[in-house]
């Protein structure tokens, strides 16, 4: 068992519109990241990890995910799972738990401009 405090996790900036606190427990398996996103993330082009499965939570808010050409409205209480290799921007006012399998790597996360 392993507990994690706020004041214990990593905050990353992945740009001005979506800032995570990121859970790192030292696993290879899983991670956790708390995002608040307040509008377009990316700002321009699609964003994709190459190995991750990403469970999104929807904790607060609403908005749109736009992944691989569709449009998926959310909302508080919804869940969308992503696939490893699917292109993804979102639209969105909103606070997130993101669960990665395996966990969230910096070199896996890649911007497509």
């Amino acid at each position: 068992m392993k507990k994690m405090k706020l004041s214990e996790t990593e905050k990353n900036v992945n740009s001005e519109k979506c800032v995570c606190q990121e859970y790192n427990f030292g696993s290879p398996d899983l991670d956790l990241g708390v995002c608040k996103i307040t509008g377009r993330y990316p700002d321009s082009g699609v964003v994709y990890n190459e190995k991750s499965k990403e469970l999104v939570y929807v904790l607060e808010g609403n908005g749109t995910l736009y992944i691989n050409e569709l449009e998926i409205p959310f909302q508080a209480q919804d869940a969308i799972l992503i696939e490893p290799q699917e292109k993804y921007y979102f639209d969105a006012n909103c606070t997130v738990a993101l669960i990665c399998n395996p966990a969230w790597q910096k070199e896996n996360h890649k911007w497509i401009r």
